[in-house]
């Protein structure tokens, strides 16, 4: 059941804060606000919520009965997620997560910050550290190991047995061996096949589709 008692904000007005924000509401959720820094503040108001600065939540909201979502997403690996997170610790803020009513979670450990969209599966006796995002259909499976403030983009799938690092990212539609070990800060590009062991910050990539030239769709069908 929803907490009812607690101040819940979201951190971020980009995409990614605004699905959030319609599946929380969806699920009975009332959020408080947004919040970001002050920079980025364009207006006083998203989707119907008061926008506050980052720099004035300890003026704002009494922080032991604050808690706040992170919608934030890859940006330098993850790392801005990350620098959030600490952050908000800091400050004694409770990080929450959101699981949605249609992911299949049968993860040994979660941890906190963690955001689990539509159909997302975390297979038997996995484990996934904090602030990891699992987007639509994305699959970690059985006894497979995610670390913290990972990205896993829509419809890829790590297989069995696999141990992800930390701040990795995970493309649209990729897909991994096996047993085998992703490195901290390794980038599996959309569409990839990952079937070997990274190093740090490794970028995989498949080979990219290319335009026929001279020709147009209606030539083919």
């Amino acid at each position: 059941m929803p907490d009812k008692t607690m101040k819940k904000i979201i951190f971020g007005i980009t995409d990614l804060a605004d699905v959030l924000f319609y599946e929380l509401i969806a699920a009975g959720e009332n959020i408080d606000a947004f919040c970001v820094n002050r920079k980025y503040i364009t207006d006083t108001m998203h989707l119907g919520r008061k926008v506050v600065a980052y720099e004035d939540i300890n003026d704002i909201y009494d922080v032991h009965e604050l808690g706040c979502y992170i919608a934030v997403g890859y940006n330098s690996m993850n790392d801005a997620r990350k620098k959030i997170y600490h952050e908000l610790k800091t400050m004694k803020i409770k990080v929450l997560s959101f699981v949605h009513s249609s992911a299949v979670v049968m993860a040994e450990r979660v941890g906190e910050g963690c955001l689990i969209f539509e159909h997302a599966v975390l297979g038997p006796y996995s484990q996934a550290g904090i602030c990891n995002i699992f987007y639509p259909k994305s699959m970690l499976s059985h006894h497979s190991v995610a670390g913290d403030f990972n990205f896993f983009a829509i419809s890829c799938s790590v297989a069995g047995n696999v141990t992800v690092g930390n701040n990795c990212f995970i493309g649209n539609n990729a897909a991994t061996k096996d047993g085998i070990h992703i490195a901290d800060y390794t980038l599996v590009g959309a569409g990839s096949y990952l079937a070997h062991d990274t190093a740090e910050k490794e970028c995989v990539v498949p080979a990219r589709s290319v335009t026929i030239e001279n020709h147009i769709s209606t030539d083919f069908l």
